[in-house]
């Protein structure tokens, strides 16, 4: 029987060494785009949940506070109609440790509000509420809406379901007020969109580089895809929201 030689050998594992180079990049695209599939269907799910929630209302939206003040999230208010808490986390992401204050996620890890007298999982997530859903009928002091911004009060308000945002991926809980007369920009830093423009439009807070340039979100009737962030702006964001203002810049 022929022996293989040592040069042989060496040969044959710088082949391979050479075939696991060229396959890693293809292995890696694979394995997100499992976790981009991952992530929709999680949002899927929540926005299922959202209507479960939306429905025991008699259609209303519910506020942005609980009527205790205590840092009720949305996610707290859809835990009677999610099996598992685990849905808050998109698989790009990891769970970041219990807090007595609100701790700001990144594009690869989740946010917490620890804020709340009593602690709960559902305080920590990977996704962001579209603030304009929430009919802010009593209002915190610290609110203050600019003049062309007008929340959803209920389900019938929405126009445009296909177009509306409800959940996506982001760095914080959910949107603060927007504005048209808002610079509408992508931040320079994807990864960490905090610390690039984050002048511009609050929408920014659902940018985040987790798919590939492009950010998981669920809508009003249903649906769930992925954006990029360019087309982010291009959403019925609120009821006077003017979604054919230009994005600045779009690298």
């Amino acid at each position: 029987m022929k022996k293989f030689t040592l040069l042989e050998l060496l040969v044959v594992i710088a082949i391979i060494g050479i075939l696991s180079s060229l396959l890693m990049p293809s292995l890696n695209k694979a394995r997100r785009t499992a976790r981009t599939t991952v992530c929709i269907g999680q949002n899927k799910q929540m926005v299922s949940s959202w209507y479960m929630a939306i429905d025991d209302l008699d259609g209303k939206f519910f506020d942005y506070l609980g009527a205790d003040n205590n840092y009720e999230l949305w996610t707290g208010r859809l835990k009677d109609y999610i099996a598992d808490d685990a849905l808050l986390i998109c698989p790009e992401t990891s769970v970041v440790e219990e807090s007595s204050g609100g701790i700001i996620g990144t594009a690869k890890t989740a946010w917490r509000e620890g804020r709340r007298a009593t602690k709960s999982p559902w305080d920590m997530s990977s996704y962001a509420y579209n603030g304009s859903l929430f009919p802010y009928t009593g209002t915190p002091s610290y609110h203050t809406h600019p003049s062309d911004y007008d929340t959803y009060k209920k389900l019938t308000d929405v126009s445009s379901p296909n177009e509306t945002p409800v959940i996506g991926d982001a760095w914080w809980r959910n949107t603060a007020d927007m504005s048209n007369t808002l610079t509408r920009l992508i931040p320079t830093n994807l990864s960490a969109p905090r610390s690039g423009d984050y002048s511009g439009n609050s929408i920014n807070r659902f940018i985040t580089n987790r798919h590939g340039k492009k950010t998981v979100m669920s809508f009003v009737d249903g649906h769930a895809k992925s954006l990029s962030f360019r087309d982010l702006y291009r959403q019925q964001w609120f009821e006077d929201y003017d979604k054919d203002i230009p994005v600045v810049n779009h690298p």
